[in-house]
């Protein structure tokens, strides 16, 4: 079981030495990927607040309420795709008919999850807890004395936590 545990951790690093290594790659293409999802959702937007703006309806409250908040959702998408402006533009589509902007809300998630994915990746790879349980590594280190032909797995084992215990 402790094997199987380490095997885990192994590959957890494998799977953030080789995110890590195209780092660069994907550090060019996120901004991208978050501007073209916002560029998709702003057009959306901007005609149904067009189409409000120019219906020749009285301007009841109700709808200049309407109004104000595609302006702020829209605004919200013109810039990085950070926390506080996402935060605004969910809570701009929530004063709005929930039909008409059932779109939006697996776009603004899309946009969140790119935005957030390197804290989301150093979460996902944290290792730490085995820096902090001398159990675990202890029966660890003992399995590998009774085994020497998994030595070669020692170094990702014993540098890892160290690694991510902050």
């Amino acid at each position: 079981m402790i094997f199987s545990l380490f095997q885990c951790v192994e590959l957890l690093k494998a799977i953030y030495a080789c995110v890590h290594s195209r780092a660069t790659l994907i550090a060019a293409a996120v901004p991208k990927l978050i501007r073209a999802l916002a560029h998709t959702a702003g057009t959306k937007l901007a005609r149904a607040k067009q189409q409000r703006e120019s219906s020749g309806q009285k301007l009841t409250p109700a709808l200049l309420d309407q109004i104000a908040a595609l302006h702020a959702a829209l605004q919200a998408l013109n810039g990085p795709g950070s926390s506080g402006r996402l935060l605004v533009a969910r809570l701009s589509a929530a004063l709005l008919p929930q039909e008409e902007v059932a779109w939006l809300w697996p776009a603004l998630l899309r946009i969140e999850t790119l935005a957030k994915f390197g804290p989301s990746l150093l979460a996902a790879t944290d290792c730490s807890f085995l820096f902090y349980s001398k159990d675990l590594m202890g029966a660890y280190l003992r399995m590998i004395y009774q085994q020497p032909q998994l030595v070669d797995k020692l170094p990702v084992s014993c540098t890892s936590p160290l690694y991510d215990a902050h």
